[in-house]
């Protein structure tokens, strides 16, 4: 159980970087075979990276010694946890391009998917960066979120984390998308 604790971060990069580069690449390739729009193929990615994503999410939980009873709450984590770190970060970049460039929207999402990929690598290094300081360097859990009396199981330390990569997830794509985009007109 121990082993799956440290893989952690293994984890983590598996459903960042590695959902998102592999979905932006099979989308790639489903449109550039002309079988299919990019939003159409990127929609049939985003379909399965997301019940992958739900059956890891359990199988992890699980094989570190969660029960059956956590399972509505662990899917409802991992929906919002997915829909955070794909969904929404590919709609608010794909808004994003289309105001900037006024191309259209299946051109706006190719590049915003593009972002996607480069954008995850930032918030995997987000988390990378949390997960060292908490394992080695020194541990966050003395400064715990507090209110009136009552302190959560939060750390300012992670919440600040949480927060920072939610928002490069969500605005990440889209800026990055910008920037691809100008390198690609240049």
């Amino acid at each position: 159980m121990a082993l799956l604790e440290e893989l952690g971060p293994v984890f983590v990069f598996a459903l960042t970087a590695g959902v998102s580069a592999f979905v932006t690449l099979g989308a790639r390739r489903s449109h550039r075979d002309g079988t299919r729009p990019f939003g159409s193929a990127l929609r049939v990615g985003l379909l399965g990276a997301g019940l992958l994503y739900l059956a890891a999410t359990l199988a992890r939980s699980l094989a570190t010694g969660g029960s059956a009873e956590d399972v509505p709450g662990l899917l409802f984590v991992a929906l919002v946890a997915f829909l955070v770190l794909a969904v929404l970060p590919l709609a608010v970049g794909r808004r994003l391009l289309r105001r900037a460039t006024g191309v259209d929207s299946d051109t706006a999402l190719r590049f915003a998917a593009d972002g996607w990929a480069v954008t995850m690598l930032a918030v995997f290094g987000l988390y990378l960066a949390y997960w060292l300081l908490a394992q080695g360097l020194y541990y966050p859990g003395h400064g715990r979120i507090c209110y009136i009396d009552q302190c959560t199981g939060v750390t300012v330390a992670s919440a600040v984390t949480i927060l920072a990569g939610s928002l490069v997830a969500v605005l990440g794509p889209g800026l990055a998308g910008l920037r691809l985009r100008a390198a690609a007109e240049e």
